[in-house]
């Protein structure tokens, strides 16, 4: 093992070398993600986890359980933190554990191979397989997705456990499982499902009911430090009003074609990859491919079970039947995916094809259960269990991958996944991305092509085993190669640096937001720019401010304390911060100019609102049939006008006269629907109507957001009216975005009721 370990780390040195020879100074892959994920790895060697404050992670100032927006990559942490606390650089650390999973995901694969086999060579060329596979070329930005070798140590356990019925085995599994989980929110669940098809097949089905249930209750054990982390996270998402749509759910399953789709990065099979999107490239690799097709084949021409018996007949007859059935189907939706509709005729008989999804469904529907009656499938299971066992979950896994909708060619071929049952489980609309699935493929495929080559192996000559380990390796090595690049970071060092524990804007915002992160962390500062899986909805009502040069920008965060602001040199928006009263520049030469804003303190309301006005009628200039959602009491709903493109009205009757001082339009999950330009009005009789309030709801909505992210009850207060009706006119424009109103309001004035 020490061999093909020193093996595995020489490989890793010459793929990593650019990062390794600049390993606290730039980054590996690029300046997106990469950045992000090394703030987050610095935050967990600073913060103890699992406190209040390691939640309060510090960017997206000042939401709070910012760290749930994203991973927290605690698992990832067991190695990058020893990292960092000899280091003291975030960079370094996030480098070198992205550069370990290499070698390591090898030596695990490498273990497991080895615990089913008993053959070096074997393992050896499994580990290359899984530790050097493509698709982490494809993955290269996620150091989640890569750091992986968690996985194959929990199998080995499981193995080892059921094997031997030794505790230490167990203990393995649980904690491999656990920092597994830690290390990836994706693969808490997808390596799930495959540890859930083990103990199925090996447990339940084996009917060894006592080390299934132990495993069980090792599981949950090690499940018990996740429970408050996923508490705080599903609090702090429905506080938030996050979660991805069906649509975006199904944007990022994998295409069933994406098996042949290399990452662009890889050096010789990059050119193939331009055809499909970057969560599709699941390059398996010839090489890894033919392993696994060896594996097939030596079960499936494995002598079969015995077939005398009407039952066994019967069986064959219609697992035959079926499959052959299944073949027109199968064949006709792939022909609407490859080449659209189709027509065929022989004689008077006329055959068409005009979708994919029903044919292909019924196809599936008749194959699947041929193939589980079949003879093969069932001298697989009693002849090579292991084996058979890694194929069923490689295949349910790479289903699972293409998500709720699968797609060939990017046209549906099933109306429903089984990808579509995992999001019935709670907290699974938080899992974006189906085609991560892959990895789980990838791992089964490479114990298969483990267990194929050591059977292949054992019947070849000393001399022939070598020939063919070095074949399949230099294979292995040449579908998955790509040199790891390493990207200098876009935001250079502050200086002087801001104070620790203070605020800090880098503008332009959303120019370099992972950089201006990732400075914070590793500076000690609280930084208002983010960029992470989830993002708070004010954000991008000052993202608005920011791109349209508006000086309101800084006003919410003047309250309380200065504030440090960097901006790029030769901005426009340098001109905005010169302007601010109080300003001083800190720093003029360079790539960044810095300032300090003087805080102001929060501004005097012109008068106290009181309590909710009761609304007789309200009437608009457009949207009649949706002006009831304005006012049910649910801020999923709302009323709209469709694009700010055209000047728009909402009347409100109170049914008398009354003091009146404030009306809120809350825009609840639609954040960016607030009005670019909007006049207020009232009146006490509807023919004469006077301005009480003008000006863009930009710096309104950015606080309704701090204050109540899930509604944005979006408040403009006046100086006090005595007015039966009030008219919100939106005279902005904006082609993109709409105005809405998820919920309306009206406050009194003082001594109204």
């Amino acid at each position: 093992m020490a061999r093909c370990a020193a093996v595995y780390v020489a490989l890793a040195v010459v793929m990593g070398w650019d990062v390794l020879r600049s390993i606290g100074t730039r980054i590996a892959s690029d300046v997106g993600d990469p950045l992000l994920n090394a703030a987050i790895l610095t935050w967990n060697a600073r913060t103890v986890p699992w406190t209040d404050a390691w939640y309060q992670f510090p960017i997206y100032h000042p939401a709070a359980d910012a760290l749930t927006f994203s991973e927290h990559l605690l698992g990832v942490s067991a190695i990058a933190t020893p990292i960092y606390w000899l280091t003291q650089n975030g960079l370094t650390a996030y480098n070198l554990a992205l550069w370990l999973s290499y070698p390591l995901s090898a030596l695990a694969m490498f273990a497991l191979v080895w615990r089913l086999t008993r053959s070096a060579p074997a393992a050896f060329l499994a580990g290359l397989a899984f530790g050097f596979a493509p698709y982490r070329a494809a993955q290269l930005p996620h150091i989640q997705v890569l750091i992986v070798f968690w996985a194959p140590l929990a199998l080995f356990g499981l193995h080892a456990y059921f094997e031997t019925g030794r505790w230490r085995w167990l203990a393995l599994f649980a904690v491999a499982w656990l920092l597994q989980g830690l290390s990836n929110g994706y693969f808490l669940v997808y390596f799930s499902v495959v540890v859930g098809l083990w103990i199925l097949w090996f447990g339940v089905a084996a009917r060894r009911w006592r080390e299934t249930l132990i495993a069980s209750a090792a599981l949950a054990v090690a499940a018990l430090p996740l429970v408050p982390i996923l508490y705080r996270y599903v609090v702090a998402h429905a506080r938030y009003g996050f979660s991805w749509g069906p649509d975006v759910v199904r944007e990022f399953g994998a295409d069933i074609t994406g098996a042949a789709c290399p990452a662009t990065g890889l050096s010789v099979w990059g050119w193939m990859g331009g055809f499909c999107g970057a969560e599709s490239q699941l390059f398996l690799g010839p090489s890894l491919a033919v392993l696994g097709a060896m594996s097939v084949w030596a079960m499936v021409t494995a002598t079969p079970v015995a077939s005398t018996g009407p039952r066994e007949r019967l069986l064959a007859i219609v697992s035959r039947a079926l499959m052959l059935l299944s073949l027109p189907f199968l064949a006709g939706g792939i022909a609407f995916a490859m080449y659209g509709p189709w027509a065929w005729s022989f004689g008077p008989v006329s055959i068409t094809g005009s979708s994919a999804a029903k044919p292909f469904t019924n196809g599936v529907l008749l194959l699947i259960p041929g193939l589980v009656m079949s003879r093969t499938f069932r001298t697989m299971i009693v002849q090579q269990r292991t084996a058979a066992f890694y194929l069923t979950a490689a295949v349910v896994t790479w289903a699972l991958s293409w998500g709720p909708l699968p797609q060939l060619r990017d046209v549906t071929v099933l109306p429903h996944g089984p990808y579509a049952l995992l999001q019935l489980l709670p907290g699974a609309d938080g899992l974006r991305v189906p085609a991560r699935f892959w990895m789980m493929t990838v791992l089964c495929v490479c114990v298969l092509g483990g267990v194929a080559g050591a059977q292949g192996l054992r019947r070849l000559s000393p001399r022939a085993s070598i020939a063919v380990i070095i074949v399949a390796a230099m294979g292995l090595l040449t579908d998955g190669w790509m040199p790891i690049p390493a990207a200098p970071l876009p935001i250079p060092e502050l200086s002087p640096a801001p104070p620790p524990g203070s605020s800090v804007m880098v503008l332009p915002l959303r120019w370099n937001d992972q950089s201006a992160e990732f400075r914070a962390i590793a500076g000690g500062w609280t930084s208002i720019n983010g960029a992470s899986g989830h993002e708070p909805g004010f954000y991008r009502a000052l993202t608005q401010l920011s791109d349209t040069y508006d000086p309101l920008l800084f006003d919410p965060f003047l309250v309380e304390d200065d504030l440090h602001v960097a901006v790029y040199s030769g901005s426009q928006l340098i001109e905005v911060v010169e302007r601010q009263p109080g300003v001083v520049a800190l720093a003029r030469g360079g790539q960044m100019l810095q300032y300090r804003i003087p805080r102001r303190g929060r501004p005097a309301l012109a008068a106290a609102a009181g309590d909710p006005l009761a609304i007789a009628s309200v009437a608009v200039s457009c949207g009649q049939e949706r002006i009831a959602e304005a006012t049910d009491g649910n801020p999923a709903t709302r009323w709209h006008c469709g694009a700010q493109n055209k000047d728009a009205a909402f009347t409100i009757d109170l049914g008398a006269v009354k003091p009146v001082a404030a009306v809120t339009a809350a825009t609840g999950p639609f954040t960016r629907d607030f009005p670019r330009r909007l006049i207020v009005e009232v009146s006490t009789d509807g023919e004469r109507w006077e301005e009480v309030w003008a000006g863009s709801g930009l710096a309104a909505a950015l606080e309704a957001e701090l204050r109540t992210p899930a509604v944005t009850p979006v408040t403009i207060a006046f100086e006090p009216r005595s007015a039966r009706y009030l008219r919100l006119r939106q005279v902005g424009r904006d082609d993109m975005w709409w105005w809405s109103i998820a919920e309306l309001e009206v406050r009194a004035g003082p001594g109204g009721n």
